[in-house]
């Protein structure tokens, strides 16, 4: 076991997998997500006093839903590294790891009630599950191994060590 574990963190690992199921009001997400579409990727920071940004992209039921987050890129590659921790949904002011979370789609939707993202990351690939519930009743949860996407930007030489993860 140790080996596969191992070989599997040498690569990206292939396409993005992972399942959700439930229902956005009347739209059902039900499926596989999206193995292209779903993907964790960075922005690298545009000056030395700010820091690169994390963006979470899913997509399941054929595009029924998209999910968008954002949060800090840790220099191992994800939203956290190397812990699982579970966080707010919608991000609250004590969540350092999440900045915000968007439901892009469906656009007519019941409004949000409440949720938790749990968040392990296993560099390259950021890892973990998510629960939505709507003020209808409606319901999603959600399981993910997200493939690490290309990076956006220039790397900026802020004398802080260097870049480890790329």
């Amino acid at each position: 076991m140790f080996l596969s574990l191992s070989v599997a963190a040498c690569g990206d690992g292939g396409p993005s997998t992972g399942q959700c199921t439930g229902r956005i009001g009347t739209t059902p997400v039900d499926g596989p997500i999206d193995s292209e579409a779903s993907q964790i990727h960075r922005i690298r920071k545009t000056s030395c006093a700010t820091v690169d940004t994390a963006i979470f992209e899913l997509s399941s039921g054929g595009g029924a839903m998209k999910i968008r987050g954002v949060g800090p890129w840790s220099n191992v590659g994800g939203m956290v590294a190397y812990t699982t921790a579970t966080y707010p949904l919608p991000p609250t002011s004590e969540s350092t790891i999440l900045r915000s979370w968007e439901l892009l789609s469906p656009t007519s939707r019941p409004s949000f009630s409440s949720g938790t993202i749990t968040l392990h990351s296993v560099p390259p690939r950021q890892q973990g599950s998510f629960q939505m519930r709507f003020d209808d009743g409606s319901a999603v949860d959600c399981s993910f191994d997200l493939r690490r996407g290309e990076t956006e930007g220039e790397d900026i030489d802020c004398g802080d060590g260097g870049d480890f993860d790329d």
